[in-house]
Order: C-alpha cells, then structure tokens, then sequence
C-alpha cells in the first residue's frame, strides 16, 4: 500500500485475515477408532468449526460426502450401502472386512 501526505510518499504493507472463512472438521466416533476382530458397532459423525465454534450443528449448511478406502483403494460401492445420512454414517461389521480409513469431505450448500 502507498500513502503520499505532505509531498511525501509512504510505503507499507499490511495482512488482513478473515478469521470467518476457515473451518476445520473432526470425525467423531461413538465406539472409538481402533476395531478388531468384527467387532464393529459405530456411528461416525462429521463435525464443521470455525473461529466461533461448531458452524453446521444442523448438519444443513454443507454437503457431506463420505468415503471408505480399504487398503489405500477407495470402495466406491460402499456409499451405495444406504448407511450414510448425512454428517454421520453408521459402520457395522459389514462394513469393514481389511483395514479402512472413512473420510468425509464438506462442500457449502447452495
């Protein structure tokens, strides 16, 4: 940014941050986040932050979409299983047959 007051010229800069947009989510689970031996009964639920605290407690503001890899590959067929709703997503046995990692990623709504 440059200034000029009283025949001179002043040179700055400055940092604006908009504390408003960032947010950040946490996967919660009811049941833990280590399961063996078929033992699996959960609900995972995906909650949004900003700067102000939890953004989308009504779970409308975003679009949520879930997905399960296994092994590193993703499993496209497991979104079809009709056990995500939303923010939160039940995983049973069924569910889980090899090692899986479920993330959830949050697109704004329009």
């Amino acid at each position: 940014m440059t200034i000029s007051y009283g025949g001179k010229t002043y040179t700055d800069s400055i940092a604006i941050s908009d504390k408003t947009d960032p947010v950040y989510c946490v996967i919660e689970s009811t049941g833990g986040d280590k399961f063996t031996n078929k033992q699996i009964n959960t609900t995972l639920k995906c909650r949004v932050f900003n700067g102000n605290g939890e953004e989308d407690v009504a779970g409308t503001k975003y679009i949520y979409t879930w997905e399960k890899y296994v092994n590193g590959s993703k499993d496209t067929a497991w979104r079809e299983t009709g056990r995500v709703k939303g923010k939160t997503v039940e995983i049973d046995r069924d569910d889980v047959n090899a090692k899986a990692t479920f993330s959830c990623t949050i697109t704004k709504t329009t």
